[in-house]
């Protein structure tokens, strides 16, 4: 299935937004990282950033705070930006899963690149899911999951071709979202995630070159300690269980990898892209250089990721 572009449509119904169901209940939660925490932290080094751009009144925003599972009185949402037009056929979709060093952040952290990949003809799904304070691991792979099936289970409701799913992570949200596409992607022998992007998230925790950072004796307890609930020599085979890179093999899907200028973000990425090149499984990676790890969030660097993410699913999705 090809994307189908419709921007000729976008202006007489761009105010078209479907609500249902918000969840209302209260929860812990860490709001160290949030849009202005991240440009308040790096604009005194690259001054000439912007905000990515996110026109709310102007956007493809469809369907807000849709429940797409309730744990006791907790409801779990999604957000779903759509191509403006009616579709002639079944629309490709990509779940978005935010970063926040498992412990922070918010759906809404995507929203400017879920309306451009929309405009592009796709269907964007961010997803929220618990964070280490309210549940440790494996809670948001849990919900991440809850959050594919709900999507396969109503994709005639939102004109989603269930062969044509990929997933999206930044940061943290990469290493959920690649565990999804490498531990959890098939089932009965059928394909439920066909590409998977990274936006600079590290794809295993039990190197050292992972370690030095997350695992430090000296330090305290990293984001990734927190919410495995204990360090590696603790919760070693939470380490190892929740690494991507250790699923990676002749069934996993096409992925792109688009990075900063940090390797410590990139970590498990080269072998991941080894045992996919030793299956024919095609991958691309891209590197911004000079940029920060929070790149995707703001401009210069917010276009040429959309685009090479874009071009990349229009390659492998068809």
């Amino acid at each position: 299935m090809k994307f189908i572009v419709r921007i000729i449509c976008f202006s007489f119904i761009s105010s078209l937004v479907f609500s249902q169901t918000l969840t209302d209940a209260t929860f812990p939660r860490d709001t160290f990282y949030t849009l202005n925490s991240a440009y308040n932290k790096y604009v005194k080094e690259y001054p000439f950033i912007k905000k990515a751009p996110y026109n709310k009144d102007e956007s493809t925003l469809a369907y807000k705070g849709v429940t797409y599972s309730t744990i006791g009185s907790r409801n779990l949402v999604l957000d779903m930006f759509k191509p403006f037009c009616p579709p002639d056929t079944l629309y490709s979709a990509v779940l978005l899963v935010h970063g926040g060093g498992w412990r922070s952040g918010d759906r809404s952290l995507l929203y400017p690149l879920a309306d451009q990949l929309a405009r592009h003809g796709i269907v964007t799904i961010p997803v929220e899911y618990r964070l280490s304070p309210e549940a440790l691991y494996p809670a948001a792979i849990i919900d991440i999951n809850n959050a594919l099936h709900y999507i396969r289970k109503n994709a005639d409701k939102y004109a989603i071709d269930t062969n044509q799913i990929a997933i999206l992570g930044s940061s943290a949200g990469a290493q959920i979202a690649g565990l999804i596409a490498t531990k959890f992607g098939w089932e009965n022998n059928t394909r439920l995630i066909r590409a998977f992007v990274n936006i600079d998230g590290i794809m295993e925790f039990i190197s050292e070159d992972v370690r030095q950072y997350e695992d430090d004796p000296n330090k305290k307890v990293s984001s990734a300690g927190k919410w495995f609930g204990g360090r590696y020599n603790e919760k070693k085979y939470l380490w190892h269980e929740a690494s991507p890179l250790v699923y990676v093999n002749e069934k996993s899907p096409p992925m792109l990898f688009v990075n900063s200028s940090k390797p410590r973000f990139h970590c498990g990425r080269d072998d991941v892209i080894k045992i996919l090149t030793s299956n024919n499984i095609y991958s691309e990676v891209h590197t911004l250089d000079g940029s920060p790890h929070s790149f995707w969030l703001f401009e210069p660097w917010f276009t040429p990721t959309t685009r090479y993410i874009a071009n990349f699913l229009k390659k492998v999705m068809k």
